[in-house]
């Protein structure tokens, strides 16, 4: 069986690991990937981590083993997703979102269909509002 790769701390990433353990702040993400780190420091087995943190086994593994590779700032950040781009900003999203509908045309008249995110206007709800939007 392997073992756990061994991981010792500086007094300075102690610190910083245990300031993101505590944070109110940060991402549950982050906070959890340094209980990680500092359990693991403290000499507790991956199973014992992941039992007391209740996370899988091998995200302590993972979280462990990139630690080691590349110290806190390996643990403070996540990988390039794989998969297609946005193709669409940030920026135009909200602008399509947050813009009022045009009239719907009265009840029996002809509807065209929705628009496609890349239209000029965004499609619309029977009340009116952006199809999502949390506006009534």
């Amino acid at each position: 069986m392997k073992s756990a790769v061994a991981i010792t701390l500086t007094d300075e990433q102690r610190a910083e690991l245990k300031r993101r353990a505590r944070s109110q702040t940060m991402d549950a993400r982050t906070v959890r990937r340094a209980r990680i780190v500092l359990l693991a420091a403290e000499g507790i087995g991956n199973h014992e981590i992941a039992r007391r943190l209740q996370i899988s086994r091998n995200q302590v593994i993972e979280w462990r083993k990139r630690f080691a590779q590349g110290g806190i700032a390996a643990v403070s950040g996540d990988l390039p997703r794989s998969g297609r781009k946005s193709h669409i900003d940030a920026a135009h999203i909200v602008q399509m979102t947050t813009r009022p509908c045009p009239r719907m045309p009265p009840t029996g008249a002809h509807v065209p269909s929705p628009p496609s995110w890349g239209s000029p206007t965004p499609p619309c709800s029977r009340s009116g509002t952006p199809t999502g939007s949390s506006r009534t």
